[in-house]
């Protein structure tokens, strides 16, 4: 009898062990609202902002501030319209050169080495992948509308614009 109890007793033990049961001590901390915490470019934007729409009320040296931020942020929209045209100008030589050269190519697709019909498919595809948008660049990594295919801006209808996802930053 002493030994089934001391069994029963082991047995018990080797099972509640294999329980698995964690005791796990639950703190539960007030979470504090987040605050939202802005970034110190956009706080001074919106507050720019919000002064050029109070024009009437801001002072002449904030009136001066406030021109001068404009002036910087076109000077900056221009320029980078410019480097766009250029990219654009790259972008049509380079179609220019691959679409006098496209027919032959593919007529005589076949007799191409694979790396050149690689070659023939990708540079296609950088002119005449379906995802359009308007970086003015070719688009290798582009995946027939996924990732980041660029293309001609003059095929981007919201190009220059703030709805073109290209160049919002």
């Amino acid at each position: 009898m002493k030994k089934l109890a001391i069994i029963v007793c082991a047995c018990g033990l080797i099972f509640a062990g294999c329980q698995n049961k964690e005791v796990t001590e639950e703190t539960t901390e007030p979470v504090a609202p987040q605050e939202e915490q802005m970034d110190p470019e956009m706080e001074k934007c919106k507050a720019m902002c919000e002064a050029w729409q109070n024009w009437d009320q801001q002072t002449d040296e904030m009136k001066a501030e406030l021109i001068a931020d404009r002036k910087a942020k076109i000077t900056e929209q221009e320029a980078r319209k410019a480097e766009c045209e250029a990219k654009k100008a790259e972008f049509e030589a380079k179609k220019a050169e691959f679409e006098k050269t496209w027919a032959e190519n593919w007529a005589k697709f076949d007799e191409l080495s694979i790396d050149e019909q690689k070659a023939l498919i990708d540079n296609y595809m950088m002119f005449n992948c379906p995802k359009r948008c308007c970086k003015g660049e070719g688009a290798p990594k582009c995946k027939h509308g996924e990732g980041s295919c660029q293309h001609n801006p003059a095929q981007c209808p919201n190009h220059g614009k703030a709805e073109c996802p290209h160049h919002a930053k």
